[in-house]
């Protein structure tokens, strides 16, 4: 009974360190690493080196592009990114930045912008019709 236990535990870390040398991780540990980018990436466009602030823009797009490393089902942080990117758009003067701000939302889904307000960085409030109502 003890060989059987030390083999199937061999066995754990054999897959184990199999798992890790392919990078595979649990979901958990793919959101935290998402989030750490996430984070980086929008620390950087605080720089105040220009091209360090135009590549942290074009990397914001990796949290809403399909085929992306970070944009899994149920994109984490998608719709943070777009909010990131409505908020720098209003402070940013005209230039480079904000032309590829607005370039990076081209790759936006549809369904995703129409329930954005850039006006205001707020989702919009769809208020339902009043059917049968009493006029």
């Amino acid at each position: 009974m003890v060989t059987v236990l030390a083999a199937l535990a061999s066995a754990l870390a054999v897959v184990g360190s199999v798992a890790g040398l392919f990078g595979w991780r649990g979901r958990r540990q793919q959101r935290e690493a998402v989030g750490a980018a996430f984070r980086s990436t929008v620390e950087t466009l605080g720089s105040d080196v220009r091209v360090e602030r135009l590549g942290a823009v074009i990397l914001l797009r990796r949290f809403f592009i399909d085929r992306s490393e970070y944009s899994k089902p149920n994109a984490p942080y998608a719709d943070e990114a777009i909010d990131v990117i409505s908020a720098t758009l209003r402070s940013e003067p005209t230039g480079d930045v904000q032309k590829v701000l607005v370039d990076g939302l081209a790759y936006v889904s549809t369904r995703r912008l129409t329930s954005k307000d850039f006006q205001h960085n707020q989702p919009v409030r769809r208020v339902p019709d009043a059917v049968g109502s009493a006029g």
